[in-house]
Order: structure tokens, then C-alpha cells, then sequence
């Protein structure tokens, strides 16, 4: 089956919905490299990244001063790094 996702985060929008989407953890610049669902342009969509303690964007966080809305430190992201290091 086949969704358009930009009509349906449309449709959620006139409905008064807001979504919060992460913008991944890949390091990318998304104005950049585009990634869905999060590089949608509906209004409805609030795209955003992670920081680490000390506020700077965590290195594992995709970014992009248009495509990301705002940044929130994730304590889940420590679990993320610790991971990466192991491997």
C-alpha cells in the first residue's frame, strides 16, 4: 500500500496536530542529505535534534539550520555513544 506522507502530515496539520519528529542520529546535515519522514516541509512538523551536557550538538545527531527545528539533550544518547565506542 502506498502512503503520501506530505498529505497526510497535511491533513494532520489542518487538524491542529503537531509532530515531533527526531532527526535521527546518523551526523548528517540534512539540508544537505534529505531524510523522510523528517525533512517533510509541513508546518505541522517540529524536527528535532540532540546536545550533549555541555548544550554543543552531539556528534551523532543529524543538524541543519533549516531542517531542524530545535535540539533537546537525551540521556538516551550516552547509552548510544557507549555503544558506538564497544563496537
Amino acid at each position: 500500500m502506498y502512503y503520501d506522507y506530505e498529505e497526510i502530515l497535511s491533513a494532520m496539520g489542518e487538524a491542529g496536530i503537531i509532530i515531533f519528529f527526531a532527526a535521527c542520529n546518523d551526523g548528517y546535515d540534512l539540508d544537505k542529505r534529505t531524510a523522510y519522514p523528517v525533512c517533510s516541509f509541513s508546518d505541522c512538523v517540529v524536527r528535532v535534534g540532540s546536545v550533549r551536557e555541555d548544550g554543543n550538538i552531539a556528534s551523532y545527531s543529524n543538524y541543519g539550520n533549516h531542517s531542524v527545528d530545535l535540539f533537546a539533550q537525551s540521556k538516551i544518547g550516552r547509552a548510544v555513544q557507549q555503544e558506538c565506542r564497544d563496537r
